[in-house]
């Protein structure tokens, strides 16, 4: 879209607007790379050195991520642990051929269930803590964790990294994580031993992540377009035929659709049949791209309102087959409880009828 480009950077453009905008998209590095390839020609210098200095501030903690990997991923590989980096430096280097051109807040791993106390103790090795002391969690409180969420959360204060441990994906069951490690694929990158997602299934984990936050993120779609764009038809089909078994029918017919207005990249014709396109998808894809289009404020005016039950409903349209019980604990479970409610194994049954005290608590009583 070279000319399109070339003709919006000619005209009489907001560039404090489009300067906040590539910031808030996430895509800053993106918008520096396509700029600095044409010259910054017609780019006022005010906008051209924030962009800059946001570049340079993201290429340091992306590089500082890279480090973080490579000392993580040998520490693993030494200790036997399969890990698949998703999402932030390593998509970056797919996509970019550069870790640093993508932003991403922290590092996402994925390792097995089984693996998650051996990697626990690794990354306390590592110079990490876990944000709310899993280590001091007893045995219940660990194993409910484990088989209720999804993730833990580290930081290393000293190089200011934050790293999130998943071993599953948000509502994912156990049969669709293991289909996850089935498909991926040994690699190499950084001189450690890395496994990698499948192309199918990296669009839809990427695509299930977007949705889940609502689409409010430029960059999460970005990362599907450059991934969907050179794509092939026999892909394509092999990507319909596994959004079934995932139960990502409707939130891939919504990125396909997002990616058709904001990229105009459109799937095969033969893709086209395939595709669901009930009012359920019609509604929620409306939703998401007034999502990306809404401004910081209504974002947040926006979550603030999609939380418990309304959020769960949400899903629920678009994942229908995710029993409810599952959508509630996801939503009514957290870390945190754990954290500052103790209490020993032998009274853990009572975590169960508090449950909605602790939601409530977190939601609107703090306010």
């Amino acid at each position: 879209q070279r000319e399109t480009v070339e003709t919006l950077v000619n005209s009489e453009l907001n560039w404090d607007e489009v300067v906040s905008l590539a910031v808030r998209h996430g895509v800053v590095g993106q918008f520096c790379k396509v700029m600095g390839a044409r010259g910054w020609t017609n780019v006022p210098i005010v906008a051209k050195e924030q962009l800059k200095s946001y570049r340079m501030v993201q290429t340091g903690s992306a590089l500082m991520q890279v480090s973080e990997l490579t000392k993580i991923g040998r520490l693993f590989a030494e200790a036997g642990i399969s890990l698949i980096p998703l999402k932030g430096v390593s998509l970056s280097q797919c996509l970019y051929q550069d870790p640093c051109t993508r932003s991403s807040c922290d590092l996402d791993l994925l390792v097995k269930p089984e693996d998650v106390d051996k990697a626990e103790r690794i990354m306390v090795q590592a110079g990490y803590r876990h944000a709310l002391g899993f280590h001091n969690m007893s045995r219940k409180q660990k194993h409910h964790m484990i088989s209720t969420l999804h993730d833990h959360g580290y930081i290393n204060d000293a190089r200011g990294v934050h790293v999130e441990l998943h071993w599953r994906s948000y509502l994912w069951t156990k049969e669709q994580v293991a289909a996850l490690w089935d498909t991926s694929t040994s690699s190499t990158w950084l001189d450690i031993g890395l496994m990698e997602l499948a192309t199918e299934e990296n669009i839809l984990y990427l695509a299930d992540h977007g949705a889940q936050h609502g689409w409010p993120c430029l960059k999460w779609l970005s990362d599907i377009a450059m991934i969907a764009e050179n794509m092939s038809e026999e892909r394509w089909h092999s990507l319909i035929s596994k959004t079934q078994f995932y139960d990502l029918q409707r939130i891939f017919c919504q990125t396909v659709a997002l990616l058709e207005w904001f990229y105009e990249i459109e799937p095969p014709t033969s893709v086209k049949k395939f595709l669901v396109r009930d009012s359920v998808v019609q509604k929620h894809s409306e939703y998401a791209a007034s999502m990306l289009l809404a401004s910081k404020d209504e974002i947040a005016s926006r979550q603030k309102r999609f939380i418990g039950p309304r959020q769960a409903l949400q899903i629920k349209q678009l994942k229908p087959l995710t029993p409810l019980s599952a959508l509630l604990r996801g939503i009514i479970v957290a870390h945190v409880d754990f954290v500052e409610f103790p209490l020993p194994d032998y009274l853990f049954w009572l975590y169960i009828p508090i449950r909605p005290y602790f939601w409530l608590r977190r939601h609107y009583l703090r306010r």
